[in-house]
């Protein structure tokens, strides 16, 4: 069966970011399929980016602009965007600070068919996290299972991959929960997101609903993190390894019973972990990165951190990913089943996680790097408040 599909380029003020994104775009495979591109530009007050996007070629398909005559913001914008999910059967949305692979196409389109029936799924990402969205200092290492992905509970905003029946799912509930509610069922850091955010409805909608979102192993999208309304300089914070020549993509069936479908809930926390575990499904946390509210945990709580010595288990902490030692029941330090009760007024010592994080106990270079960006990023800081003034 074949299915419409389109790209929609998200800009707002940044003609030459528009004109590098069009230019990448043009080495995606996109397996001799029509794809029409969208590109919808938020107004600035200036019509530099409009006159880039009309002098643009598109070989593939139509191309279409879209502009507005006041500007709207960018939660307003994107969720204008994603209304052209109701005209094709796959919309990708893409903003226009990402890098993309040449198997873009080719994964975001072969997963939005085999999950499209899946009422589950909720998008798919392009984006493959390598940090812990909560502690960027943290490795994440998902556990590959010989498939091209696995699933979180988690919604994406670098590269995202919506079909019509996911977006008007999203949508239906949106309407009936378009204020956005701060609370202990949110992670605590979106709850201090700003009211511009979209993606934080996402991702609220995904916990709600328990529904996850489809995640490459090896990113598609790079996100170049560039200047821009969320940060004051550039850096390399969010770039990851991208998937470098197309390929021919295996997807994993979504099976949340089956101790073989890997997923993840909102805390890159591996909620398949607890097939491994002698402990009652509803009794049992796991916390590796130490990140959710002690209000969130239950009875027992499987984590990386260090609460003191009553713990009931432990493992090592040597293995990647995390996960293994825990399967393999290696013995040792630094993984540790707790009752919940004696850890609730404690802090965790994070001490060996950083380590684990960070592949070396090397403390002279460690101390010598992480000086240096201090001073670094703080004199930016304030030489940028200076031409403020």
């Amino acid at each position: 069966m074949s299915y419409s599909s389109a790209i929609l380029l998200i800009t707002y003020n940044k003609p030459d970011a528009l004109e590098d994104s069009f230019n990448n775009l043009l080495k995606v495979d996109f397996l001799g399929n029509k794809v029409d591109l969208i590109i919808s530009i938020d107004n600035s007050g200036s019509d530099d980016v409009e006159n880039v996007a009309k002098k643009l070629q598109w070989p593939y398909g139509e191309k279409i602009i879209k502009t507005f005559n006041e500007r709207q913001g960018l939660k307003k914008h994107i969720l204008q965007c994603f209304e052209y999910a109701e005209t094709y059967d796959v919309l990708f949305l893409l903003e226009d600070d990402i890098y993309f692979s040449e198997a873009m196409y080719s994964f975001g389109y072969g997963a939005a068919k085999f999950y499209d029936d899946n009422d589950q799924i909720a998008g798919i990402s392009l984006y493959g996290f390598q940090g812990n969205w909560q502690n960027w200092a943290f490795r994440f290492e998902p556990f590959n299972s010989g498939y091209d992905n696995y699933f979180m509970r988690l919604g994406q905003s670098w590269g995202e991959v919506t079909t019509k029946k996911q977006w008007l799912a999203f949508k239906k509930w949106f309407e009936k929960n378009s204020e956005f509610i701060k609370d202990e069922i949110n992670v605590a850091s979106v709850n201090r997101w700003p009211d511009s955010s979209w993606l934080k409805y996402y991702h609220r909608y995904c916990i709600l609903e328990n529904k996850f979102f489809v995640y490459p192993y090896v990113s598609v999208v790079s996100n170049s993190n560039g200047v821009g309304i969320h940060n004051f300089k550039s850096c390399n914070d969010f770039q990851v390894e991208l998937q470098g020549r197309n390929k021919e993509y295996k997807f994993q069936k979504f099976d949340l019973s089956d101790k073989n479908t890997i997923v993840y809930d909102e805390y890159m926390n591996p909620i398949w972990l607890k097939h491994f575990i002698d402990v009652d499904d509803q009794d049992l946390s796991i916390d590796f990165w130490c990140s959710k509210r002690k209000s969130q945990l239950a009875k027992y709580t499987l984590t990386a951190g260090y609460y003191g010595k009553n713990y009931i288990k432990s493992y090592s902490l040597s293995l990647h990913p995390i996960e293994l030692s825990v399967m393999n029941n290696v013995k040792g330090e630094g993984i540790y089943l707790y009752e919940t009760k004696n850890i609730l007024k404690k802090k965790p010592n994070l001490y060996n996680l950083m380590n684990y994080s960070l592949r070396t106990s090397d403390w002279r270079r460690i101390k010598f790097y992480s000086t240096k960006l201090f001073f670094k990023t703080l004199f930016e800081k304030l030489n940028k408040k200076l031409h403020r003034k």
